[in-house]
C-alpha cells in the first residue's frame, strides 16, 4: 500500500505497485517503511496519526494546510513521517 498526499495535505492511498496520480507525492510504502504491517494495518496507522479535516472524513498531513510555502509543506511532511510512521526504534 502506498500513501500519498496532494499539495493541500490531503492523504490518499493506492495499492502497491499502483501508480500515484500525477501531481501527488508518495510519502510512504508499507512494504518499504513498515513491512511489519499488513496493508490494512498500514492504512489504519496512517489514518490514526493523520489529522482530520472539517468534514471529519478527509485525512490531512498535519502542518501542510498551514504551511506558507512548499518548503514548509515538505518539512512538515518529512517531520510527520519520521515521527508518526516509522517503526519504533528504527533510525530516521
Amino acid at each position: 500500500m502506498i500513501a500519498y498526499c496532494w499539495a493541500s495535505g490531503e492523504i490518499e492511498f493506492v495499492q502497491s505497485p499502483g501508480p500515484v496520480p500525477f501531481g501527488a507525492l508518495a510519502f510512504a510504502d508499507n512494504i518499504i517503511l513498515r513491512p511489519d504491517l499488513s496493508s490494512e494495518d498500514f492504512v489504519a496507522l496512517v489514518t490514526a496519526r493523520a489529522r482530520t479535516a472539517h468534514d471529519n472524513e478527509t485525512l490531512l498531513v498535519p502542518g501542510i494546510p498551514e504551511a506558507e510555502d512548499q518548503v514548509q509543506a515538505r518539512e512538515a511532511l518529512q517531520e510527520w513521517v519520521e515521527q508518526a510512521l516509522k517503526k519504533p526504534g528504527k533510525a530516521a
